[in-house]
């Protein structure tokens, strides 16, 4: 069996340029097909979604603390249509290493993680590592996971701010 085709897929399908790119430049990818296995990406599962509507925004941050959250420092962002209460997601890395992810269902799909006016959040969210949240930042200690060549698989519960 030739397993060139097959070889060359992987290559293109981790080599896929972002959808475009941000004013901040960020490098967007909306709708990305599914991981390979062999793919230097996140297979991200995301649970807990209550409404089948909008999308969900996944946000990859490096192991840099003063980075982690920082709308200006997110290395990469993929936006995801909802199409049901539980996805899988592939969140492509620019090479392995070690990232946290921060993900919100956009569900009026206006590209903005909607809070209220005393800055609470008024759309779902979750980090990676699933951490308690309370009223501080979150720590990049409790979200931060290593990505090896092959890729890494990962779950985010999404919560709203009442449930904290």
């Amino acid at each position: 069996m030739n397993s060139a085709p097959l070889i060359l897929g992987w290559i293109f399908i981790s080599l896929l340029p972002p959808t475009y790119v941000s004013p901040k430049g960020i490098d967007v990818y909306v709708n990305p097909p599914p991981c390979t296995q062999d793919q230097t990406a996140i297979r991200l599962h995301v649970t807990n979604i209550k409404r089948v509507k909008g999308s969900l925004v996944v946000d990859v941050h490096s192991d840099v603390i003063e980075d982690f959250l920082a709308d200006d420092k997110v290395i990469l962002r993929v936006r995801q249509k909802v199409n049901s209460h539980d996805m899988n997601i592939c969140v492509p890395v620019p090479e392995p290493g070690n990232y946290a992810l921060a993900v919100y269902q956009d569900k009026d799909n206006d590209r903005k993680f909607d809070k209220n006016f005393l800055g609470i959040p008024s759309e779902r969210f979750g980090l990676s590592g699933n951490p308690k949240y309370s009223r501080k930042k979150p720590r990049l200690i409790n979200s931060i996971f290593p990505v090896e060549p092959t890729g890494t698989e990962q779950t985010i519960r999404l919560v709203s701010a009442s449930e904290i």
